[in-house]
């Protein structure tokens, strides 16, 4: 694991947080928050990997962290897990 998983460990509740509480508010059951969560942490786990040492080093919010995730890195993380059938 990279550095970087470290830095995402910080930001990890809140964003596990605000997830739970939008898919609450949305009536998701329990086992399709819990399925979130669980893709949440493994995408930052990717991310961790993913990220050139600039970009990690850029990273100092949760705010700054979600401006990373574009359309076309979240095109490189699903080309990534059909590669590996994940």
């Amino acid at each position: 694991m990279t550095e970087i998983t470290t830095q995402f460990t910080s930001f990890q509740p809140l964003l596990e947080t605000t997830l739970e509480e939008y898919l609450t508010h949305q009536g998701a059951s329990l086992v399709t928050r819990k399925n979130y969560r669980m893709d949440v942490r493994q995408f930052l786990g990717w991310l961790g990997d993913a990220l050139s040492p600039t970009e990690r080093a850029r990273i100092d919010t949760h705010r700054s962290l979600l401006k990373l995730i574009t359309p076309e890195l979240l095109e490189s993380y699903k080309r990534d897990q059909l590669a590996h059938k994940v």
